[in-house]
């Protein structure tokens, strides 16, 4: 997780694509859950891996439980903090006891690393108040450059028992699949609509443009290209890397800025 870090983080060139898209998508969670609900609510960060947006919001003035599965990730997250009402959590993201007590449930890249995504998010709704949202992110399927097959063709070449036997990874980077849009609406839990559906983290982010990042002038117009492509219609779904979601539980109004 550290190294993580050092790439995402703290990499000494500020305008690194491994750092500007990481940083993107932490901070559009951020302000999606902020936009969402207000300061004082309970929400799970359920995959928390380095810590870093449960920690954003615990400073933010939320209440966080802050979940993953590897105890390292949780010392390492634990480390790191300064203040902030978070809470972390050793378990596993399709074992957690809860009934209904979250404000907010976020599922920052951990779908793409389950054999089951559509059981996670209808575990994480069953987390959720009525009335709340589950935010998630995920790779793009039909991202120009993902290499991966789609969880829909992985399960037509009948691969499931290899997910369930790779679900996980050693150090949470094995990624499975890559969700397309129209999978991701199939798998909307019953009792919840989808409120959304966006994209980020533009191809145009990629090591074959880092010269153009760097130039003085040049990188900052490059970097407004980069990242106004995903807004637009066609081009999102296919330069842009990451699928966000959020979805609402049905039931009675949650606390909504």
């Amino acid at each position: 997780m550290w190294g993580f870090d050092q790439i995402q983080i703290d990499n000494p060139n500020p305008m690194a694509f491994t750092r500007l898209i990481y940083l993107e998508r932490i901070h559009t969670l951020q302000d999606t859950v902020t936009g969402l609900v207000p300061p004082g609510s309970r929400i799970a960060d359920i995959g928390c891996a380095q810590g870093n947006l449960a920690l954003l919001l615990g400073e933010a003035g939320y209440s966080v439980d802050a979940y993953d599965l590897n105890p390292r990730f949780l010392e390492y997250s634990k480390k790191k903090w300064t203040s902030g009402d978070v809470r972390w959590l050793d378990a596993n993201a399709f074992e957690i006891a809860g009934n209904g007590e979250y404000d907010c449930v976020v599922l920052g890249e951990i779908l793409e690393h389950v054999a089951h995504p559509d059981q996670l998010l209808a575990q994480a709704l069953s987390l959720i108040t009525p009335g709340g949202y589950l935010v998630a992110t995920t790779p793009n399927g039909r991202f120009i450059r993902n290499p991966l097959p789609s969880y829909d063709e992985v399960i037509a070449r009948g691969d499931e028992a290899r997910l369930e036997a790779e679900q996980f990874g050693p150090g949470g980077e094995h990624h499975l699949f890559a969700y397309t849009v129209d999978e991701l609406r199939g798998h909307v839990p019953v009792g919840a609509d989808l409120l959304s559906i966006s994209y980020l983290g533009s191809g145009l982010y990629n090591s074959h443009a880092q010269r153009l990042l760097n130039v003085r002038g040049i990188g900052s117009a490059y970097r407004s290209l980069a990242s106004g492509v995903v807004r637009v219609p066609y081009l999102d779904r296919l330069l842009g890397s990451t699928v966000l979601l959020v979805i609402r539980r049905h039931g009675s109004t949650s606390p909504t800025r």
